[in-house]
């Protein structure tokens, strides 16, 4: 049995912060699933870096409120004003200052240990195309949450995965 320890969020991101000012890379595991289908929470991790300059289509860490952070993708960036929307959303964003950018995804490690390069022409270009994508997102993440939950079952049924 592997013991795991709970952080709350709250302390977790300030500490990813405080690193990432520190000229560190911090990577951890992602929770939710708002990041789909690039990033699946509860099993992929994605690797955070110090931001220089942020552009549409970055993965970020920002502080939303006090006590609420999210890691999405920014959408717009007008008058100091960034907006963000997570890859499996259909239309919420979220709005925070740059002040308030905490890190940059420059990784994201799937479960299988695949490495992804957040800022490869590859990955930017997929992100266009997931963004343009918007009018049919309801319907490409209803089969992809359809093949991933089949997956999943599967997977238990023979005992790859332990719950």
């Amino acid at each position: 049995m592997t013991n795991k320890l709970e952080i709350p969020d709250c302390i977790m991101i300030e500490e990813i912060g405080r690193l990432v000012r520190e000229g560190k890379t911090v990577s951890f595991r992602t929770t939710g699933n708002s990041m789909r289908p690039f990033i699946t929470g509860g099993s992929d991790s994605v690797t955070v870096a110090a931001v220089n300059e942020i552009r549409k289509g970055d993965i970020l860490l920002c502080r939303i409120s006090e006590k609420k952070y999210v890691l999405h993708r920014m959408i717009k960036n007008e008058n100091g004003t960034i907006t963000l929307m997570g890859d499996g959303n259909l239309s919420g964003t979220e709005k925070c200052s740059r002040r308030n950018v905490i890190g940059k995804a420059v990784m994201i490690i799937k479960a299988s240990g695949k490495r992804i390069d957040c800022c490869s022409v590859k990955m930017r270009m997929f992100a266009w195309l997931w963004f343009k994508l918007l009018p049919l997102r309801k319907y490409l993440l209803y089969i992809d949450r359809k093949i991933f939950l089949r997956t999943e079952r599967h997977e238990n049924k023979k005992g790859i995965c332990n719950a």
